[in-house]
């Protein structure tokens, strides 16, 4: 499977604190890769090395794929970012993942309009596109902000803990949500709760200042018993099952 982008022996934080320490992480196409881990243990800090917000003490991060220069990668941000005085519509937060570190308010071109109005339809905002920011709900809310990060058409989408936004019965429909899109682009989201994720993602990052990559793999009946630690098996029916062997701290 083709590489998007990689971290090889990645040292990262901020001023003289370091809170990744030697990180390696490859993240694939149409990968769905969770990242998982105690708070203040570098979730967010992985995201913003990704994202190039912040550049490493050491170690390298390469990106293979030419349409992911100067990182057009999607980002939905923490519920915590968002300012909800701020004066601004459903269609400007949209508007806004196209204008590419330019104002806001800049005129919107013919083909960046039909792609907004395809954006809201796809998610069902075209009758709250004039609302106000601080009158959406936490799912309305959510569903404006994953529409600015994935009208640009990135490959690959970004959500650090998108479950804080939900409203209730709209965590199931963001996880179709997700699977659907996942057909057509890469995911990275962070979640600090393991059983909300585990049905949907291929492949798992276990952050507290270090990272412990998990590959999706098919195991054997040998390699069960080889493992000698404690195994918990996450899954029913037709939803795969995941497998974590027992990593050190």
């Amino acid at each position: 499977m083709k590489k998007l982008l990689e971290l090889v022996s990645v040292t990262a934080g901020y001023r003289d604190r370091v809170v990744l320490r030697d990180v390696s992480l490859p993240v694939y196409e149409k990968d769905f890769l969770g990242v998982i881990g105690p708070n203040g243990g570098g979730k967010t800090t992985l995201l913003r090395v990704l994202l190039g917000l912040i550049r490493p003490f050491a170690g390298t991060v390469t990106v293979h794929d030419p349409s992911l220069g100067g990182r057009n990668l999607g980002y939905l941000p923490q519920y915590k970012a968002v300012d909800r005085d701020f004066p601004i519509t459903v269609e400007q937060i949209v508007s806004s993942g196209l204008a590419g570190g330019s104002t806001i308010f800049r005129r919107t071109s013919s083909p960046e309009r039909r792609r907004i109005e395809e954006i809201l339809e796809r998610f069902g905002l075209v009758k709250l596109r004039r609302r106000p920011v601080g009158e959406l709900s936490g799912g309305q809310m959510q569903r404006a902000f994953l529409c600015r990060a994935l009208v640009s058409s990135p490959r690959l989408l970004v959500l650090d803990e998108p479950d804080a936004f939900v409203d209730s019965g709209f965590s199931t429909s963001l996880n179709d949500i997700l699977r659907d899109l996942n057909r057509e682009i890469g995911i990275v989201l962070v979640s600090h709760d393991i059983g909300a994720i585990l049905p949907a993602v291929k492949n798992i990052a276990c952050v507290n200042g270090t990272l412990h990559y998990h590959n999706s793999c098919e195991f054997s009946r040998e390699l069960f018993d080889s493992l000698h630690c404690p195994v918990r098996l996450v899954g029913h029916g037709d939803i795969p099952h995941t497998m974590l062997k027992r990593h050190g701290d």
